[in-house]
C-alpha cells in the first residue's frame, strides 16, 4: 500500500467519524503524518524475545506480526486520542489491544530458551544442530550433546502461546535451523 493510498483513506475515515470540526488542510497533513508514520514502522528485533522481569531463565518470544499490528494500532490510537470527543474510549480500546498482545506470547524457559536465543543470532540460512550446539557453549557456556540440541530444536516447533494457540518459533531446512517471524 502507498502512502498516498493510506493517506486518503485515512483522511476518509476521519472525515467520516469527524465531520467538519477539522479545516480541510489540517486534516491532510494529519492524514499524510499517520500514513508516513505508518508505513515507516518496523518492530525492532532486539525486543521480540524478552526476558520475564520476574522468572529467570524465562523468555517470551512474540512474533513479529504480531508487533507490527500492536504498533500500527497504538500509533492510530494516538492518533484518535487527540481527536475524538471521548478519548478515554480509545484509551480502553489500546489496553484491549495490549493484553491481546501479551496472550500472542510464548512462554520458554532454560536451555530451549537459550537455544531459541541462539537461533536468532544465527546467519538467515539458519544453522545446523552442531552450529547450534557449538554457539550454546561458547556464548552461554552450556555444553550439550547433539541429540539434547535438536530436542530443545524441535521443541519450539510447537510452542503453546499464552492464549492457547500454537505456534512455531523455529522450523529446520535441509538441515539448517532458523527462527519463524522472531
Amino acid at each position: 500500500m502507498t502512502s498516498d493510498v493510506l493517506s486518503a483513506a485515512i483522511g476518509d475515515q476521519l472525515r467520516m467519524t469527524q465531520g467538519n470540526r477539522l479545516p480541510d488542510d489540517a486534516l491532510q497533513a494529519f492524514s499524510e503524518s499517520l500514513a508516513a508514520e505508518h508505513l515507516r514502522l518496523q518492530p525492532e528485533p532486539s525486543r521480540v524475545i524478552d526476558p520475564s522481569l520476574t522468572e529467570s531463565g524465562v523468555v517470551y518470544p512474540i512474533h513479529n506480526a504480531d508487533l507490527k499490528l500492536m504498533d500500527e494500532s497504538a500509533a492510530i490510537a494516538g492518533a484518535l486520542w487527540a481527536l475524538t470527543s471521548n478519548p478515554i474510549a480509545v484509551l480502553g480500546k489500546l489496553v484491549a489491544l495490549l493484553y491481546r498482545l501479551r496472550r500472542k506470547r510464548g512462554r520458554i524457559e532454560g536451555e530451549t530458551a537459550l537455544a531459541l536465543l541462539a537461533l536468532r543470532d544465527a546467519p538467515s540460512r539458519g544453522w545446523t544442530v552442531a552450529e547450534v550446539r557449538d554457539y550454546l557453549e561458547q556464548a552461554f557456556g552450556v555444553t550439550l550433546s547433539e541429540d539434547r540440541v535438536r530436542t530443545l530444536l524441535l521443541s519450539l516447533k510447537d510452542v503453546r502461546l499464552s492464549d492457547n494457540t500454537r505456534t512455531d518459533f523455529a522450523d529446520e531446512h535441509q538441515g539448517r535451523w532458523f527462527t519463524v517471524d522472531v
